[in-house]
């Protein structure tokens, strides 16, 4: 992973920086208004998968949000009715209210008091008491002060306004849409990284796409519910409750104004921070990337780390990086400190001015003592929903970056086939011609490749290093598409087949082994599910591997995952090729299969490919002679190009020939 270095210049292009050191592909990370407003609808069209349990989420935290419809009002009879004891007076409540009051008429303080007891243990029992405000139902971890450790309480998010029975219902509900909303996004995107193509592949930072998926898809639940849930729902409670206090204090109208002008008040207050935070957020994000990884490359590296001593070095690395991430996270917060610092200012100023006149109004018997409470509470209530409104759009801000890096992963572009024929199985083979491969970045790989292979051949690609020869290999299985020329298998042009038909019938043995944490029997049979254990040992046996595994403790059901560190170069080597072997594929591709092979296990293998080669074309890509030898046709390249081609004897027996002169060379 390429250094990021933090050097002097200006904020700008530091984080800049940052973003490329965390991601080459991902360097362009502003996001104006228009971008994020298109990053917004397209978060909300995730509704669709889970429409029914978001519309019972929907309709519970509306209905906890119409409490305050109830709560005020037995406060108000307490102190007029119970404590001052004024005659009821069911004209003075709201009507919905007025029932229970009529029902209060004429009993005893006491009698009263007893009634509005057991009304509110009802309330306790059903949704949690009278103060809902912090009556609240909810369940977090423990988290660290950075995005990364705060994300899992996002991606698990649940709570409710209520307590009690409904503030249990909805708590559960929503517990489970944010795990399945979280479980798809997470799902969605690690299937696209698998389905990117190889050359995509190469650029992308492991420990970026690991952040992205674990890290970054939050974002979107976040954005999911701010948008929905937050505005709507605090714009419904704002006018319900206006509409109650309209209609029981129409003589005391300036208390209402004073509460309709937090809104404009609020979102003036905003104004200097949603690109500032949006700012900030990114290079939280690209920096905590950063260190996840460089986490992976130490973990990946640390043979070579402690055999070159590089054990200081790598910690001060990890210094630099983790300090980093955390001084971008501190940044962010001290956005998030002003803004609320700024709307706590213009909501405190107003509250103040509304504390006034509520209380010169009870001064001037407008208003009573018990009417005090319930505008202090209401002024409260409906002053928060109006605050949450413009309140929305700096959190969209803080999250929009990683729904951004969330939705970049999943529209780079794919591979070139995935749609087009499906093919049973490869009958005849494939041929080249004028094919050619240019990356995106200018270089070329290859030029001019005519080349035809029939199933029953052995084909051995042979010549120095950065000759082409992996390259070439990988075109059959598509891992890359030629720029230019032809690539036809049974003459069908491989554009026209859909890849994961085409993989399905062509087995790549890597060089670098790559194994799974599973068992071996599991590795071996990976792309054969349904293979059973006597097929599987027949392919080990042939690659040489039958022994060494039966040694093992646990044979065949040994886990590679605890022991993969134990088993030689050469061992891991051969259990892929015994994978390789056991794929029903018409095409084996093999890469430097013999090159951790002792010689009697390469003599063994190289008679095995013979056999293989009976109902198989058999591709080697190959340095040693031996394997070679055996070959049907020797293809020589070098510069990316087709030097020579033939059996290897013909071509041994030209002097002047380029893969004579390469024998020779390796020979002395």
């Amino acid at each position: 992973m390429a250094e990021a270095t933090f050097t002097p210049g200006s904020q700008r292009d530091r984080e800049r920086k940052l973003d490329a050191a965390a991601s080459p592909l991902d360097v362009h990370t502003d996001t104006n208004f228009r971008e994020t407003l298109r990053l917004v609808g397209r978060a909300i069209s995730y509704i669709r998968y889970f429409w029914v349990r978001f519309t019972a989420k929907f309709l519970l935290m509306w209905l906890s949000l119409l409490s305050p419809l109830i709560l005020p009002w037995p406060l108000k009879i307490v102190i007029d009715n119970v404590v001052l004891g004024t005659p009821t007076d069911p004209e003075a409540f709201p009507v919905y209210f007025a029932p229970f009051v009529r029902f209060l008429d004429g009993m005893g303080p006491v009698e009263m008091m007893l009634w509005i007891v057991s009304l509110g243990a009802v309330l306790v029992i059903a949704f949690g008491a009278f103060g809902t405000a912090t009556d609240f139902t909810e369940a977090q971890l423990e988290e660290g002060h950075d995005t990364a450790t705060q994300t899992e309480n996002e991606a698990n998010a649940a709570y409710s306004k209520f307590a009690g029975i409904a503030g249990f219902v909805e708590f559960r509900l929503q517990l489970r849409l944010s795990q399945a909303l979280n479980h798809l996004l997470r799902s969605q995107l690690f299937e696209r990284i698998q389905a990117l193509p190889m050359r995509v592949l190469n650029d992308q930072r492991i420990g970026d796409s690991l952040y992205r998926v674990l890290y970054d898809t939050p974002a979107l639940t976040n954005v999911f519910y701010q948008i929905i849930m937050s505005p709507v729902l605090a714009i419904i409670t704002a006018f319900v409750i206006l509409l109650v206090m309209s209609f029981n204090y129409g003589d005391a109208p300036e208390v209402v104004y004073i509460a309709l002008f937090i809104l404009p008040m609020q979102s003036l207050a905003i104004i200097p921070f949603p690109r500032l935070m949006r700012r900030k957020s990114q290079a939280s994000r690209a920096a905590g990337a950063v260190t996840t990884g460089n986490v992976e490359e130490g973990m990946s590296n640390v043979l070579a780390v402690q055999s070159l001593g590089g054990n200081r070095q790598e910690r001060g690395r990890f210094d630099r990086h983790s300090n980093e991430s955390f001084k971008r996270f501190r940044g962010q917060v001290l956005v998030g400190i002003m803004v609320r610092a700024s709307m706590g200012v213009a909501r405190g100023l107003l509250g103040l001015v509304a504390f006034y006149l509520i209380s010169a109004r009870v001064i001037e018997g407008v208003l009573t003592p018990g009417d005090y409470g319930v505008l202090i509470y209401y002024y409260a209530w409906f002053s928060g929903a109006l605050t949450a409104i413009p309140y929305v759009w700096i959190r969209i801000q803080h999250n929009i970056p990683g729904v951004r890096r969330v939705f970049f992963l999943m529209d780079l572009p794919g591979e070139a086939y995935t749609t087009g024929r499906q093919i049973e199985r490869i009958r005849d083979g494939f041929e080249m011609r004028g094919v050619g491969l240019e990356y995106p970045d200018g270089r070329r790989a290859l030029s001019g490749i005519d080349l035809n292979a029939k199933v029953g051949d052995i084909i051995a690609l042979v010549g120095p290093t950065g000759a082409g020869k992996t390259t070439l290999a990988h075109l059959l299985p598509a891992f890359h598409a030629p720029t230019e020329g032809t690539l036809s298998i049974d003459g069908v042009d491989v554009s026209r087949i859909a890849v994961a038909s085409l993989r399905r019938h062509v087995a790549y043995v890597f060089q670098e082994t790559q194994l799974f944490s599973d068992s071996i029997f599991d590795n071996i049979r990976y792309a054969k599910h349904d293979a059973t254990l006597a097929e599987v040992e027949r392919v080990a046996r042939i690659a040489g591997a039958h022994d060494f595994i039966a040694g093992l403790p646990n044979g065949y059901d040994t886990q590679l995952g605890t022991v993969t560190s134990k088993l030689s170069v050469g061992q891991k080597q051969r259990i892929a090729i015994a994978r390789g072997l056991l794929q029903d594929a018409s095409i084996l591709i093999l890469d430097e299969p013999t090159s951790a092979l002792d010689p009697e296990t390469e003599a063994y293998l190289v008679d095995a490919l013979e056999e293989a080669a009976k109902d198989k074309l058999v591709v080697v890509i190959a340095h040693r002679l031996s394997t070679v030898a055996r070959a049907h046709k020797v293809v020589f390249l070098e510069g990316g190009k087709i030097v020579e081609q033939g059996p290897p004897e013909d071509l041994l027996g030209n002097p002047d020939g380029r893969y004579r002169a390469f024998v020779q060379l390796q020979s002395a």
